[in-house]
């Protein structure tokens, strides 16, 4: 899986797995490919839902890759097996089609989408600007309003480490220890 398991059991927010944090997503496209039932299969629309949002938080142009028709084939390999047979010159054809065809990710977002969006935008991990920016899209794509999608929730935790101290304009220089965050 994609994401860290554990965020199911726990308050844990979702993140992406090291191995693909690892890549450098910022301003890079990435194709998402689940199975073409992903808009009669409630839990595979989630979980695209939720992908698409942890590579939107690190920084990548996200891409709908699966565009077919169901009847056309509920894998991609259901479907390059019905488009193009085993030949590898048809395959790749139809498969550079695919690229051409897909369209970002947000784009594919409609009113039916907004409960499971309001879900997962809250369990992912994502910094509360980018939080504010990508609430502020899919409100304007759903015909919402960042109200309805709700409130950034802040980690308590990182909440606390981080409130800010009172300096009066007279104050001595610091000379503690400065935390770089």
């Amino acid at each position: 899986e994609y994401w860290k398991r554990e965020a199911e059991e726990t308050e844990e927010r979702y993140k992406l797995r090291p191995e693909l944090s690892a890549f450098t997503l910022a301003r890079r496209r990435v194709y998402i490919v689940f199975d073409a039932d992903h808009l009669k299969n409630q839990h595979v629309r989630q979980a695209e839902i939720r992908l698409a949002f942890m590579l939107h938080a690190a920084g990548a142009d996200v891409f709908q890759f699966s565009i077919w028709a169901l009847k056309e084939g509920k894998g991609i390999d259901d479907y390059l097996a019905l488009k193009a047979g085993t030949d590898p010159a048809k395959q790749r054809k139809e498969l550079a089609s695919l690229l051409d065809r897909a369209v970002p990710f947000l784009d594919t977002l409609d009113e039916h989408d907004i409960p499971a969006v309001k879900k997962e935008l809250h369990r992912i991990e994502i910094d509360p600007a980018q939080f504010a920016a990508l609430a502020k899209v899919l409100a304007k794509r759903l015909g919402t309003t960042k109200r309805a999608l709700g409130a950034y929730e802040y980690d308590e935790g990182a909440r606390e480490e981080s409130k800010a101290i009172n300096i009066p304009p007279t104050a001595p220089p610091w000379e503690g220890e400065v935390k770089a965050a």
